[in-house]
Order: structure tokens, then sequence, then C-alpha cells
């Protein structure tokens, strides 16, 4: 409320409007873009990553209760754990990215949800696998609130390890703009998500129509090994005040 905008506003120029000034402005961005080699191959990356993490956040919870078998108290406390530990995964790849630089942070990220969606597929599995070796009579719900636990941290970190790449390949000139494709990417990349999990699933029951998250995060963490983060950055300080 106490944000003053101290732009001045510009009249419209003759024949023109808002809806063509914003087409050609979405044109002119995505010629420039051809200038930004890494942001390309980075949105690429992202666009398979958030594909896979959009379908985790909308079935995660699906799955518990189809494949699982969990009680509410279970569903309950996994809401809780996610809610603790990507808060917590944001802070940690925050300090990881500081230290590693962001590319090595966001492929962590990404190795993590490899993990994390090998397990849940193989909950039934590993928990079998985990009271054979230890003794324990875990059930399948206890091991899925593990698995949970790690992939929480990848909840928050990921787009944040992504989001900040871009700052980094993007000039001032042109932040918004490439922001705003960055969210775009990830709106898009929903849609392909869910629409190819939703048709898999008729197709083969969710179990194994979850793979395809894996496969998605497989491509994401291969598409991001070339991107070349000192050029993107020295990209976006030539392009600087353009």
């Amino acid at each position: 409320m106490w944000v003053k905008d101290r732009t001045a506003p510009r009249p419209l120029s003759k024949n023109e409007n808002y809806i063509t000034i914003g087409l050609k402005r979405l044109k002119k961005t995505f010629l420039d873009i051809r200038d930004y080699k890494d942001l390309i191959i980075l949105l690429a990356s992202f666009f398979f990553a958030y594909a896979g993490l959009s379908i985790v956040i909308a079935f995660a919870f699906i799955y518990g209760d189809q494949i699982i078998k969990w009680s509410s108290s279970t569903q309950i406390l996994m809401f809780v754990i996610t809610q603790f530990t990507a808060a917590a995964g944001a802070f940690l790849f925050g300090i990881i990215q500081d230290r590693w630089k962001a590319k090595p942070a966001f492929i962590l990220t990404l190795v993590l949800w490899v993990v994390s969606v090998s397990l849940i597929y193989e909950v039934i599995e590993v928990t079998a696998f985990v009271n054979s070796v230890t003794g324990f009579a875990l059930q399948e719900a206890h091991v899925f609130l593990v698995v949970g636990f790690i992939a929480g941290l990848g909840l928050g970190s990921t787009q944040s390890a992504c989001r900040a790449m871009v700052g980094l390949f993007s000039p001032d000139t042109k932040a918004g703009e490439f922001f705003g494709l960055w969210s775009f990417t990830g709106r898009l990349s929903a849609i392909v998500g869910l629409m190819g999990l939703g048709l898999l699933q008729t197709l083969f029951g969710l179990q194994k129509a979850i793979l395809v998250c894996l496969v998605f995060f497989l491509m994401s963490l291969v598409i991001v090994l070339f991107v070349n983060e000192e050029r993107g950055k020295m990209i976006a300080r030539e392009h600087a005040g353009e």
C-alpha cells in the first residue's frame, strides 16, 4: 500500500492499442532471446523440471491415497512435513547456491527429485527390503513419509535455483521480459505434465504413470548440463543497457 509508482504514464502511439503493443513487444522478446543461448537452454530444462514438479504437487496425496492406502492422520502429517522441509530446502539450497553457484545447486535439486520419484514408485519394495534388513515392521505409509521429507526439500529449491539463474542471465533492461517467459514456461509445462500423466494413468494406472515424472526430471537434468553459467552471465553483461 505504501509502494509508490514513480513512472510517468506514456500516451499510446497513433493507431496503436494495448493488444497490438503487447503483441509487438512479445515478438521482440522472442527475437531478442535468440542472443541468449544459455537462457534458452535453461528454460528448456525448467520446462521438463516443472512438468515433473507439477505432477508431484498435484498427485502426491492422490498417490498416497490410492497406492499407499494411508490414513487421514498420515496424510495430515505428510502435509505438515512437506511445508517445513520445503522452507528448509529453499534456505539450504540458497546457501549451497552461494557456495557452489546456481547451476550445481539446480542440478542437485534435480538429482534429489530423481531419487525421490524412484523411491515413490518402488515404495512397496523398498519397505519390504528395509523390514527384511532391519527386522522392523514398517508400513508403506511410514516409508512414504520419509520420501516425502526428502522430496519436500526440492519443492521450493528447484524453482528458486532456476529463478536465480534466470536473473543472472538477464540484463537489467530485459529482466521483466525474461522472467515473464520463465513464468510462462512454468504454466505451459504444468499443462503438459498433468495432461501427460492423466493420459498415462488412464492407460496404465497411477503407479506406472508416475514414471513419466521421473522421465521429466531426467530430461531436465540432461538438458541443464549444456548450460554454461559463466557464458550466460557474460552475455547478460554484454547486453546491459540495451
